[in-house]
């Protein structure tokens, strides 16, 4: 299973943050709202939080006192499945996948589905960097999942503790009365222990009125968001708030002003565009320095709203990749940009000794491309680039490099990576020369990119 790694939610169709503010922990109840008038008071009661079963938080795995237990985990999502499966959006979602999967599955798995779909509850959902579990509670008076699973070609497992288990193509499965637990090996294993510890699910967790997934998640070291999905007749709202570098908050921020009220979106082409253009409009996004809080809300009927959803699904599967991939190579560009800046600086500072001087080079850090991953470079790293007075504190999926020419007229600052580890490396380059008539450093006005995106 690829590990756990993410930069932020895809394209701006699903940046959507802020709304209401965030929920109280489980368990403890909200301050009663008041209203007076000359005539009388009256008390309004906020409604109470749904918060997680015990019959679930008791299989969550991380953090428990067990072995195999791992600490925080990357994402962790609280949904009330079977509560948005029978709202009037939910209602259509299976005949839909139903009808788009028509002659690809047998007719023993649609019923498998249509059960499944009648009889889920709710469910916890957790992921750490090898992988993911997924505990889901379901009326087992209603559907029984061991014929599907034996259909799917599950073999029976042996798992100490649990009732039933089975293993699916490397994922192993646990069934116990009115719950089924689903994932990673490990995680599955340590899930089932006994516990005598309380859970350490994230107890801001829950869900208010119409709400039906609320969910927290790390992406990298600097960047984590979580928030709310809300579903009713009249309204579907994806609300998130988010902590990310600044400059990709920027990057979100100007990004989503250049486009409003523009007819397309760039990138798109025809109808894809125009609608896309459209939706935008339903985002709204507030950035408080590297904080970014917001809404995606489309105030229409449940028929609209699956309409809108779909176009959305449609246009973020497609540009998942690239924004991830745009997130990431933004740095590359913003630090051969500040290297560039920096190399001049240096060379106005050393005034008398222009007119003799050649252009040096500055060694490659880290000494090999990034593969895919990210690299914590030292001080020790940057040592021969004091100079420059340039260094990266924060992790980097870049090598960066100052190279001259022989004669020390001109020289290149490169950026080198391989963001999905297949050995083929991206470059970014940026020119410098040295303009002798009038003894100064020029830096060319445009970035050199060959294979951004690998």
């Amino acid at each position: 299973m690829p590990r756990f790694s993410w930069t932020f939610l895809p394209a701006l169709f699903a940046l959507a943050c802020g709304g209401a503010p965030p929920p109280p922990p489980a368990g403890v109840s909200l301050p009663a709202a008041t209203a007076s008038s000359p005539a009388s008071a009256a008390v309004a009661t906020v409604p109470s939080r749904r918060t997680p079963p015990d019959t679930l938080l008791r299989y969550w795995p991380f953090g428990a006192l067990r072995e195999g237990a791992t600490g925080a985990p990357r994402l962790a999502l609280y949904g009330d499945a079977g509560g948005l499966l029978h709202t009037e959006l939910g209602r259509g979602i299976v005949p839909g996948a139903l009808a788009l999967s028509k002659g690809s599955i047998t007719d023993g798995q649609a019923l498998c589905l249509r059960g499944a779909a009648d009889s889920v509850r709710d469910l916890l959902v957790g992921a750490d960097d090898d992988g993911v579990i997924v505990v889901a509670r379901f009326d087992d008076t209603a559907f029984d999942p061991t014929p599907c699973l034996q259909d799917a070609g599950a073999r029976p497992a042996r798992v100490e503790g649990a009732h039933q288990a089975f293993d699916l193509h490397g994922t192993l499965l646990v069934h116990e009365s009115g719950v089924l637990v689903v994932g990673l090996e490990r995680l599955v294993r340590t899930a089932v222990q006994p516990r005598t510890d309380l859970s350490s699910f994230p107890r801001a967790l829950s869900l208010g009125p119409d709400e039906y997934v609320a969910w927290s998640a790390r992406f990298d070291d600097d960047a984590q968001a979580g928030g709310t999905i809300l579903a009713s007749s009249e309204r579907f709202r994806l609300a998130v708030d988010a902590d990310v570098p600044t400059f990709i908050a920027e990057q979100v921020e100007s990004q989503l002003e250049s486009m409003r009220g523009q007819t397309t979106v760039p990138g798109l082409d025809g109808e894809a565009g125009a609608m896309a253009a459209k939706l935008l409009q339903a985002i709204e996004v507030k950035r408080t320095g590297s904080h970014l809080k917001g809404v995606f809300d489309l105030h229409e009927g449940p028929a609209d709203q699956a309409r809108d959803l779909g176009t959305v699904a449609a246009l973020s599967i497609a540009g998942v990749r690239r924004y991830l991939v745009a997130t990431k190579s933004a740095e590359a560009r913003n630090s051969i940009g500040q290297i560039a800046k920096d190399y001049q600086a240096w060379w106005q500072r050393e005034d008398g000794k222009r007119g003799r001087r050649k252009l040096a080079s500055f060694p490659p850090v880290p000494k090999t491309v990034p593969r895919g991953t990210k690299y914590a470079s030292t001080p020790e790293d940057w040592q021969a680039w004091a100079p420059l007075r340039f260094q990266l504190d924060a992790p980097q999926y870049y090598q960066y490099e100052v190279r001259a020419s022989k004669d020390g007229s001109s020289a290149d600052v490169i950026a080198r990576g391989d963001l999905d580890g297949d050995g083929k490396n991206s470059e970014f380059r940026l020119h410098m020369a040295l303009d002798h008539a009038h003894e100064t450093l020029t830096i060319a006005p445009h970035i050199e990119e060959r294979d951004p995106e690998d």
